[in-house]
């Protein structure tokens, strides 16, 4: 089994999803969002299980969780919301 999470990190248990993966119930884990890192605190914390596991293991991915942070989806976003503005406000 692999795992991916693009959602929250709070949706899982981070301690059991390394377990799985020591053990091999997991063959690997991709993940752009851990616990705790919406906190705006712009660090990971140092007790992040997932983070010092994937630090010398090669069967976790970790990637920022940006995949709507780009020209075109900012420029879209942009222009839903000032559509949605204007029709609420005629």
């Amino acid at each position: 089994s692999y795992f991916v999470n693009t959602s929250r990190g709070e949706m899982i248990d981070e301690k059991a999803l390394v377990d799985c993966l020591k053990s091999g119930k997991i063959k690997a884990a991709a993940l752009d969002v851990l616990k705790n890192d919406s906190s705006w605190s712009n660090f990971i914390s140092k007790e992040n299980t997932v983070f010092n596991y994937a630090q010398n293991n090669s069967n976790v991915i970790l990637t920022p969780h940006m995949g709507g942070f780009g020209i075109a989806s900012i420029h879209k976003t942009r222009e839903f919301v000032a559509l949605k503005f204007i029709q609420k406000n005629l």
